[in-house]
């Protein structure tokens, strides 16, 4: 795994956990954009669309959620 592939997952699932703690979905959302956009630069685009489709589970969350489509 590369260091930044580690590096970003760590830090996104310390964030959904905080997020989750706290009931914020924007949060957990722009953590599952950010996977998507490195998992896209990682040419592993079958993870990239989990990551994306994830993002898009919080419609109340109108920037991440259209971001999310856009990946």
């Amino acid at each position: 795994m590369a260091r930044q592939e580690g590096e970003t997952l760590r830090l996104t699932a310390a964030g959904d956990r905080d997020a989750t703690a706290r009931g914020e979905g924007r949060t957990i959302g722009v953590g599952k954009y950010s996977t998507a956009v490195l998992y896209n630069g990682l040419a592993r685009y079958d993870d990239a669309l989990t990551a994306a489709r994830q993002a898009t589970e919080y419609p109340h969350d109108l920037a991440f959620f259209g971001w999310g489509w856009s990946n």
